[in-house]
């Protein structure tokens, strides 16, 4: 997924609007106590990698202690991860991701994960195409793309990048 602050802030805000017991972890933040995980109010606040918690369906996260003395949370079940996009260089955005691990029968897990994804789904759309070496190109229908995003990319002030791939956001149809 590729979003900008903005887009990111517009889908946190809706995430919010139906789950207001989520809280962001940054996940590379240490902990300062057992029960004092690092909370974020916005996914801006988090460096590289925000995690969901729902602290309604969990109150307590696991901690565990690094070789250096380091408390840290858990990085993955029952947080869902929020690998941000990121413009390293200027004007070039790297694409992000969603994803979840959970025990397959944990039925509350599952319906939180789909109702994330059907925010996010409904929030952004998928219309840009991978660049393939001779000009080719394909759709990456796999990749959802934020409308603060869609829009540079296609006003020609921002790249979208996935990997080393460079990718083009298809223009509007008519």
């Amino acid at each position: 997924m590729m979003l900008l602050p903005e887009d990111e802030r517009e889908i946190y805000d809706a995430v919010l609007a139906v789950h207001p017991a989520v809280a962001l972890v940054e996940d590379s933040g240490a902990w300062s106590k057992d029960d004092c995980p690092p909370v974020r109010a916005e996914v801006s606040d988090c460096r590289v990698n925000a995690m969901m918690w729902h602290r309604e369906m969990f109150p307590q996260l696991c901690v565990t202690v690094s070789d250096e003395g380091l408390l840290r949370g858990p990085s993955g079940y029952p947080l869902v991860q929020w690998l941000r996009s990121r413009e390293k260089t200027p004007g070039v955005l790297s694409s992000g991701r969603w994803a979840a691990v959970f025990d397959s029968e944990d039925v509350e897990m599952q319906k939180f994960v789909r109702s994330l994804f059907r925010i996010l789904f409904r929030l952004t759309d998928n219309q840009a195409s991978m660049l393939l070496p001779g000009g080719v190109t394909r759709a990456a229908l796999e990749y959802r793309v934020g409308p603060r995003a869609l829009g540079a990319a296609r006003a020609g002030e921002l790249r979208l990048v996935s990997g080393v791939a460079p990718m083009i956001a298809n223009p509007v149809a008519e």
